[in-house]
């Protein structure tokens, strides 16, 4: 079987999946999930390697203390993959803390779904199995057909009546929302399309105004006479097989070229310049607006992989911060006293600066 005939089958059974969800009160449990995996059912062939290899690699995501949630529908396995609110502090902390992106919402938030969504995806792909095949390997061996995070339905709604519509079109779009629903980054993407497409609509007026001037000039062009009622023989295009041709032959183009070639044009190539300039001034307005909005004008992308290396490490575990008024006061007293015209031996200040590093 075609791998576009597996990916469909698996499709038509997440289908199946979403709608028989609400009918058990394990598939609302595995509606909760940040993540799905799905497999072939393989509980009637226990010395399958896949199957082995499924086992190990849920045993990696328990010893993370993700929680997993199984629910078979006809030959599919759905392994639902809740993660620990622990990983999700852990970010927030660290964000908090970070010099290149801050939390952008406010502290007593939860994680958005999107976050939730991409912490727990970097996540999958960075576990190993016992022999060092990752999950994008376990993919591509069928170990697991495919994974995928499940929309929210009442938000999806929303967004079709909002957004997913014809008649949308001429209204501004709906950018806050597709930013809760998907992300800053694809928020930014939809916002600066937006904006690109109102911002030619200027540009496609000049043009037309351009195109309908050569269209009135159509027949009293006196190049386009020229050419048309010219009787010049012409040399051949090629040298063995090509004749002789009339430059008349060419009328029907030269009246076409002239529709988009014609003194207009030089015109609106100086427009076209200094409108790129423009647009491009007004698009870091319009976006600077938003991400401050936002708060993620500083947003270091690599700095955020950094974080999310630390979250998904179990080692590291960030202390917080506590100020020691003692601890301040016993460094003020010593510098004072270093300092001081009485205390210039070099032994004295050394101790002094000894002190000071047991203290900091």
């Amino acid at each position: 079987m075609s791998d576009a005939t597996n990916k469909r089958h698996t499709g038509q059974a997440c289908i199946e999946l979403r709608e028989t969800l609400n009918r058990t009160q394990h598939g609302k449990d595995l509606e909760q999930c940040d993540f799905v995996l799905v497999s072939k059912n393989l509980e009637a062939e226990p010395d399958c390697e896949a199957l082995r290899k499924q086992v190990a690699f849920i045993e990696e995501l328990t010893k993370k203390d993700f929680d997993i949630k199984t629910h078979v529908y006809k030959k599919k396995r759905f392994y639902g993959i809740v993660a620990p609110e622990a990983i999700f502090s852990k970010y927030k902390y660290l964000l908090k803390v970070s010099d290149s992106c801050n939390w952008s919402r406010e502290p007593h938030e939860k994680v958005p779904e999107p976050t939730r969504i991409a912490i727990v995806n970097f996540i999958l792909h960075r576990i190993c199995i016992g022999n060092g095949e990752g999950f994008r390997e376990l993919l591509q061996q069928k170990v697991f057909e495919t994974a995928f995070s499940l929309h929210e339905e009442e938000e999806q709604r929303e967004l079709k009546q909002k957004w997913a519509r014809w008649t949308a079109c001429l209204t501004w779009q709906p950018i806050t929302e597709v930013r809760n629903y998907f992300g800053e980054k694809v928020a930014l993407y939809f916002l600066w399309l937006g904006w690109y497409t109102f911002t030619l609509i200027p540009a496609a007026i000049v043009g037309i105004v351009v195109f309908l001037y050569g269209l009135a000039f159509f027949d009293s062009n006196p190049l386009i006479k020229e050419v048309c009622e010219a009787d010049i023989i012409m040399c051949p295009l090629c040298d063995k097989k090509c004749g002789v041709w009339n430059l008349s032959e060419t009328c029907t183009y030269a009246k076409v070229t002239h529709l988009f070639d014609n003194e207009g044009t030089v015109f609106f190539a100086m427009f076209m310049a200094v409108w790129a300039t423009v647009f491009l001034e007004l698009w870091k307005r319009h976006r600077a607006s938003y991400v401050c909005a936002w708060k993620v004008f500083n947003w270091c992308e690599n700095e955020e992989e950094l974080i999310l290396e630390l979250v998904n490490n179990p080692n590291c575990k960030p202390t917080p911060y506590s100020h020691s008024y003692l601890r301040s006061t016993l460094v003020l007293v010593l510098v004072t006293l270093m300092v001081s015209p009485g205390l210039e031996g070099p032994t004295l200040s050394g101790s002094y600066f000894n002190c000071l590093y047991l203290f900091r």
